[in-house]
């Protein structure tokens, strides 16, 4: 087992800082980045109880990496696969339905601000000249436990 540090931010954001600059600051030192929109206007209100709700980006995945869903009282599973330039992954939970969403994303989200503040890397942003195709792939695989 790998233990390794988990930049959150929107841990960064609550605290008072500015993610971009931060992530600037300790570029390299941790290996995964868990990117997540945040906005507070009251840094004095108590605890967060929204930071509870899931709304977040995983990046650094791979094609060797799998998402599974397992619906334990069913017998049954998803497995979501995708390929190397699906390297981000949103994880969502509607506030007001009892539901999820796993999200493949070729990006970040705010990819182009992140892009232009100089992030490349993080952005995960693909650019293409006019004309030019680029293509990918995302599998679903249904299964039991």
């Amino acid at each position: 087992m790998c233990l390794a540090d988990l930049l959150h931010t929107d841990r960064v954001c609550y605290a008072g800082y500015d993610s971009a600059d931060y992530l600037r600051k300790y570029a390299g030192r941790s290996p995964v980045v868990h990117l997540k929109d945040f906005t507070c206007s009251n840094l004095n209100m108590g605890p967060v109880y929204a930071l509870i709700d899931l709304d977040d980006v995983y990046w650094k995945l791979n094609s060797k990496q799998k998402a599974i869903i397992e619906y334990r009282t069913l017998g049954r599973k998803m497995e979501l696969v995708a390929s190397d330039d699906f390297s981000y992954m949103v994880v969502f939970t509607p506030r007001d339905r009892p539901c999820f969403c796993l999200e493949n994303q070729t990006c970040s989200t705010d990819a182009h601000n992140l892009y232009a503040a100089g992030l490349k890397e993080i952005s995960g942003l693909i650019l293409l000249p006019p004309g030019n195709a680029h293509e990918g792939w995302i599998r679903f695989t249904p299964g039991t436990l």
